[in-house]
């Protein structure tokens, strides 16, 4: 049979791969595909790729070299810092810390941009303004993807790269409540803190009399350099449901009251804040909760990046192994010559997964991330046990 005679796309002449997202997963999976010569489309469902900004911190990590190329990161960074300020309840008390390695500041736009520019040098296609609404399964095979459209699209693998509240992820009962965390972020200017490295302010409940059944959650202040800084709110769901009993997990509206609260009530926060000027704020969800632990479910479909919650829980930072995953995704597809799958090749895939180094990384972060958090909200509990015992908590963060 001569498939050249069928469109691309169609069950008689597949794609090699479909990827369903554009942000940093799926333009680097795109790459990825592109240079192995892959037959690879990617569908996004906004008219540009991820316009809503992420976590714009990131560590140095090979994955960058290798898919945008040497010393690229120096184009986009804003700042460099190593060090770490955490408060306690009410700024009454404060630790400071330094890490090994600094974290680096970044522009979404300018990273989404480079791995844009990259996946132009390929043939890979990009279909913007494209939703995806299901995968199409034969057999307990996955073999291509519904368009909102109705128009199914085949492909003998599917990359799932469209992030916390993947549709396809929904599709197949990933639990996202228990992954993903709500999270308010601002980015402001003409902010002139006295701090140069990432601070985070800690509440528990009963601390606010403005919202006494507000959950475990921080409040954290990243400096991008030039009078600019990324700060926001992050829930901490788990700690929530585990305190139901003296606190409550909040609504987007609740949220964002005591969002402005703190802003401008907050010991310490709301003196940083002053003056500032609001240049984007949203509320969205990010992966720091738990991690996934199928990356392929049904034959024939990846999950990468936040689709599957991988993301270092200490810093929610996940740009890293979301571009690890995808590209491990495509490398194996191209390294066993995928034709077809079978529930033998899935399982192979999924055992090389579990031996990764970024996962077996991300694990080990959340396991002593969770125990962090255990000894803070469970134990410890109440802001005024958390200052009598903050000598603690600061040996315990001086011991990292």
């Amino acid at each position: 049979m001569n498939f050249q005679q069928f469109p691309l796309g169609s069950s008689e002449n597949p794609y090699d791969l479909i990827i369903v997202g554009a942000g940093p997963a799926g333009l680097a999976g795109g790459i990825t595909a592109g240079r192995n010569k892959l037959k690879t489309i990617i569908f996004e469902k906004e008219d540009r790729p991820s316009p809503f900004p992420r976590g714009e911190t990131l560590h140095n990590a090979r994955i960058f070299s290798q898919i945008l190329g040497e010393n690229v990161l120096n184009l986009i960074s804003t700042h460099l810092t190593a060090g770490r300020k955490f408060n306690s309840p009410m700024s009454l008390n404060s630790v400071e810390v330094f890490r090994r390695s600094p974290s680096i500041v970044y522009e979404w736009n300018k990273l989404i941009g480079l791995l844009l520019s990259r996946l132009e040098e390929t043939s890979v296609e990009l279909k913007l303004g494209t939703e995806v609404e299901n995968f199409i399964q034969e057999n307990n095979i996955c073999k291509g993807v519904l368009l909102k459209t109705g128009e199914k699209i085949w492909a003998t693998s599917v990359l799932v790269a469209d992030g916390h509240k993947s549709k396809i992820g929904h599709r197949i009962n990933i639990p996202y409540n228990r992954i993903n965390f709500p999270i308010m972020k601002r980015i402001i200017s003409n902010f002139r803190g006295d701090y140069t490295g990432f601070e985070y302010f800690f509440l528990v409940p009963g601390m606010l009399e403005y919202a006494p059944r507000f959950p475990p959650s921080v409040i954290f202040v990243f400096p991008r350099g030039g009078e600019k800084c990324e700060v926001g709110l992050m829930i901490f769901s788990d700690m929530a449901q585990k305190l139901q009993k003296i606190c409550d997990i909040p609504n987007e509206e609740e949220i964002r009251r005591v969002w402005e609260l703190l802003i401008s009530k907050y010991p310490r926060f709301s003196k940083l804040m002053k003056n500032t000027i609001v240049e984007f704020e949203g509320y969205t969800y990010i992966g720091a909760g738990q991690i996934y632990s199928d990356p392929m479910p049904i034959p024939g479909l990846f999950l990468s990046g936040e689709s599957m919650g991988l993301i270092e829980k200490s810093g929610a930072s996940g740009i890293a192994t979301a571009m690890q995953s995808a590209k491990f995704a495509v490398d194996f597809i191209s390294n066993y010559k995928i034709s077809s799958w079978s529930n033998q090749i899935a399982r192979k895939y999924s055992q090389e997964f579990k031996k990764s180094k970024f996962l077996k990384h991300l694990k080990g972060n959340a396991r002593k991330t969770q125990l962090q958090k255990k000894f803070f909200f469970l134990y410890l509990r109440t802001a005024e046990r958390i200052n009598q015992k903050w000598n603690l908590v600061k040996n315990a963060y001086k011991l990292k």
